[in-house]
């Protein structure tokens, strides 16, 4: 589904992002109990529609690792600013669905320059 797969090091765990297309960034997160497969059917429209799309599998989900310091908004958000300076992003647009959507607000507040625009579902 994805062309990418990046394994990307946020202190104590390894958060598994996936990559595929080029242009604007979309990062998409998914709900609690989920991963990136959530968004299999949107992202090929994502990419047809010119967008490089990121859907970052949340510490403790998916393929990424849980770690030692437990599992909280603020420690995804710091999670995904790390994904963000590993893979030059410097802003995207950020689509969150259910906890997804609590991540996007959470990483909004926290780190605004970075977000283009926000989508919460």
């Amino acid at each position: 589904m994805y062309e990418k797969q990046h394994e990307i090091i946020c202190e104590d765990a390894k958060i598994c992002c996936y990559d595929s297309g080029s242009g604007v960034p979309v990062v998409l997160l998914h709900g609690n109990g989920e991963d990136s497969s959530y968004w299999r059917k949107q992202v090929p429209v994502l990419v047809k529609a010119g967008f490089r799309v990121l859907a970052m599998d949340s510490r403790g989900h998916g393929r990424s690792e849980a770690g030692t310091r437990g599992l909280s908004f603020d420690l995804f958000a710091d999670d995904l600013r790390s994904v963000f300076r590993a893979l030059g992003i410097t802003s995207a647009h950020v689509v969150g669905f259910s906890d997804g959507g609590n991540l996007a607000i959470c990483f909004a507040l926290k780190y605004p320059q970075l977000v283009d625009k926000l989508v919460l579902n």
